[in-house]
């Protein structure tokens, strides 16, 4: 039984490496680049792509930058988002107002009969508006940090947990449940099988042996082979998992979405009325 116990626990410590952290640069149109930064001048931003580490060195300007992501979760600000706030216009300058000069006895016109006067038509009480749907946090557009993605790793040792509960990763998680839970039972079946398949035995000379029930080893030999490989195919999983998944961009108003329209009822000219609808885009 002892050298499966081994055999195991050499394997799984192996396998168990450090999740690799990557720069993240986010441009001014949303995009995000995984990298390497090497140097970061006035102008320009010099990096080295983070899948391709020994390629060529790339130069961006530093313009078209907004921020720097480091592995270790700190950020670098290169250029802060505009203010985008409207300025009120300055007063327009005031005109000297020329009054007309006063007509003469004869100049002077007969006065005009005034209209009978119109009553205005009750304005309709505007409709009440839709309310607006909350925008996303700006957490929702962060990356996920080292951290997030070393609890990912750790926690999936039971399959899918790491990447349900802190990922949300619904498909990684299904992956997870299904080759290492499969792997997991198999890989213990398979060591219960050969655990009974090793007994001691003791000759009329007091000697004792250790022996192997060849039947019991035939049964637990290949179902402890198959669990183990499922297991270690898991791990590998786990690895990529955790360092390429990223965290899915907020969704977007759509035109089905009711929290997006607004619609009010306006008085208009002549006493109809008028409806206005409004549709609110996120992005």
């Amino acid at each position: 039984m002892k050298p499966f116990y081994i055999v195991t626990f050499i394997f799984l410590m192996a396998g168990i490496g450090f999740v690799a952290a990557q720069d993240i640069i986010i441009l001014k149109d949303g995009n995000m680049i995984e990298a390497k930064v090497t140097e970061i001048s006035r102008t320009e931003i010099r990096y080295k792509r983070f899948n391709h580490l020994d390629g060529p060195t790339i130069v961006i300007p530093a313009a078209d930058v907004l921020s720097v992501k480091y592995a270790n979760g700190e950020y670098e600000v290169i250029n802060a988002a505009p203010n985008t706030a409207a300025r009120p216009a300055p007063p327009a300058a005031a005109r000297p107002v020329t009054e007309p000069p006063a007509a003469t006895p004869r100049e002077a016109a007969p006065p005009a009969e005034e209209p009978p006067a119109v009553t205005p038509p009750e304005a309709a009480p505007p409709a009440a508006e839709l309310p607006a749907a909350a925008p996303p946090a700006d957490s929702d557009y962060m990356d996920f940090t080292a951290g997030q993605r070393w609890g990912t790793f750790l926690f999936n040792v039971i399959p899918g947990i790491g990447s349900f509960a802190i990922m949300q990763d619904k498909v990684g998680g299904f992956i997870h449940m299904t080759v290492g839970g499969v792997g997991l039972v198999l890989f213990l079946v398979g060591l219960d099988v050969l655990n009974k398949a090793w007994y001691s035995y003791t000759d009329s000379m007091g000697h004792s042996y250790e022996k192997i029930n060849d039947t019991e080893f035939e049964k637990g030999a290949p179902l402890y082979v198959i669990g183990l490989g499922l297991l270690g195919i898991d791990l590998i999983f786990n690895i990529v998992r955790s360092v390429r998944y990223h965290k899915p961009r907020p969704e977007t108003a759509s035109l089905i979405d009711p929290a997006a329209w607004n619609i009010a009822v306006l008085p208009g000219k002549d006493g109809i009325e008028q409806v206005s609808l409004s549709y609110t885009l996120r992005f």
